[in-house]
């Protein structure tokens, strides 16, 4: 399992040498695949862990989302900084929720041979923040 999301994208991009400007090759996109840019070296939270946790990671390293996994190390959702904000605003003790009661389980999937541009389409139609990438 592995991690994109925007800013990553275009992060993973810059570090080849590809630098993109809005509207601009939009081609070179169709060329080159998710295993490229995705992240694989990436934090992960629990469903069980505490979200206080999750917002002290969040704190430290500047995250847009992360993957949540079960007691089995399966993916089941992930929270981005949107279920944090929603949570902070119905609740004033974040401390009593974990992160599994907070976070998104509807997720988006791509593959490492899709394109990038299949991926950055997908997230933009269905107004997320990330995808996750899942090894065939």
């Amino acid at each position: 399992m592995a991690f994109t999301t925007r800013f990553s994208v275009y992060l993973g991009l810059a570090r080849k040498g590809i630098r993109l400007q809005q509207g601009r090759d939009v081609g070179v996109l169709e060329t080159i695949t998710v295993d490229k840019v995705m992240e694989t070296e990436i934090d992960t939270l629990r469903e069980s862990g505490s979200l206080t946790v999750a917002i002290d990671l969040y704190m430290q390293k500047r995250y847009h989302g992360l993957p949540v996994l079960n007691d089995d190390g399966r993916l089941t959702g992930i929270i981005t900084v949107q279920d944090i904000d929603r949570i902070q605003g119905d609740s004033s003790d974040t401390g009593m929720h974990t992160v599994g009661e907070v976070c998104t389980r509807e997720l988006l999937l791509a593959y490492p041979d899709g394109t990038i541009r299949a991926a950055l389409r997908r997230i933009r139609v269905e107004k997320r923040e990330s995808i996750a990438s899942r090894c065939p």
